[in-house]
């Protein structure tokens, strides 16, 4: 893991919570630069970004996410706005987490980013999906392969796929069999066109009506 951060104390705090909780931390950067002569150098499965590294973060998560896309990029911010969120996401962000998350909670949440989950808290996961609620058939969504609709029961399988859901996850939370949640996660992915479960949920979190 390579955090980044402008502020040397906050970097050196962060590393110390990480390594508390088990995490290697195999670089520090202060500018996106750094950041991306660390990430070639080390490889690591996570950058944690400091949303005030310069030039800007969102710069920077797109350059990691095109010359890196095997890293995951985390943006770490005082706030959480919902604007500030959707850039990070579209510029290839895995995760936006804020900087008063607990020690042993960011912790988890990194080794998530690094095993393909997507990081974020459950608000903004809610709010970034609010317009996959809609009732009836489900919702139209825009996708490579044209605007598709997707049925309720899908639109609630990929709001838990948002949340880092399992399989076995989905099929608790949903009273289905296994082998039906993974029966829809393949369905949705096969509609949108994505080729695994993130991707599917970054394609819809990125066109989310977030202003």
């Amino acid at each position: 893991m390579v955090i980044a951060d402008a502020e040397p104390l906050m970097g050196a705090a962060v590393k110390r919570c990480l390594e508390r909780h088990g995490l290697v931390v195999s670089g520090e950067a202060h500018d996106g630069q750094e950041l991306l002569e660390v990430t070639a150098r080390t490889m690591p499965d996570v950058c944690l970004l400091g949303s005030d590294v310069p030039p800007d973060c969102v710069s920077i998560t797109a350059a990691l996410s095109a010359r890196f896309p095997d890293t995951a990029a985390v943006v770490f911010a005082p706030t959480e706005a919902d604007a500030d969120v959707l850039r990070a996401v579209r510029a290839g962000a895995r995760g936006y987490l804020q900087r008063d998350t607990a020690c042993q909670s960011l912790a988890r949440a990194l080794t998530g980013a690094a095993n393909g989950e997507a990081v974020f808290s459950r608000r903004m996961t809610d709010r970034l999906l609010s317009e996959l609620r809609g009732p009836g058939v489900g919702s139209v969504v825009d996708s490579p392969r044209g605007r598709v609709t997707l049925s309720r029961r899908q639109v609630q399988v990929l709001r838990l796929l948002a949340q880092a859901a399992t399989t076995a996850d989905i099929a608790r939370s949903l009273s289905i069999s296994p082998v039906t949640a993974r029966r829809h996660c393949a369905d949705i992915c096969r509609k949108l066109g994505a080729p695994d479960r993130e991707s599917a949920v970054k394609l819809v979190l990125s066109q989310s009506g977030v202003a």
